[in-house]
């Protein structure tokens, strides 16, 4: 089965919940014999681990992330509160 695996933070290395949640995943994947392309926002700092994301993925593609968090998305996401859009939207989003 061809498989389309999206994240929104890259999920190599295996350091944190979700990373762990999401590495487990393609990998239990693979060794079933799928074909998974992993689409995922990733920084400088995933670089290194491309090559093992690839290892287990048929494709890897990587979109550069929105930008860093940063100590004023708390004020971003107490304004969000007060608007339709959720603070999620407004930092993924992109005028590309």
């Amino acid at each position: 089965m061809r498989i389309l695996f999206t994240s929104l933070a890259f999920p190599l290395p295996p350091n944190k919940g979700h990373r762990v949640r999401n590495s487990s995943l393609l990998l239990a994947l693979a060794r079933e014999g799928h074909r998974v392309t992993l689409v995922s926002f990733a920084g400088p700092e995933d670089g290194p681990h491309l090559p093992l994301a690839e290892h287990c993925c048929e494709r890897v593609i990587t979109v550069p992330e929105p930008r860093p968090q940063m100590p004023g998305d708390l004020l971003s996401r107490l304004g969000a509160a007060a608007t339709a859009t959720p603070f999620g939207v407004k930092r993924f989003s992109q005028p590309q």
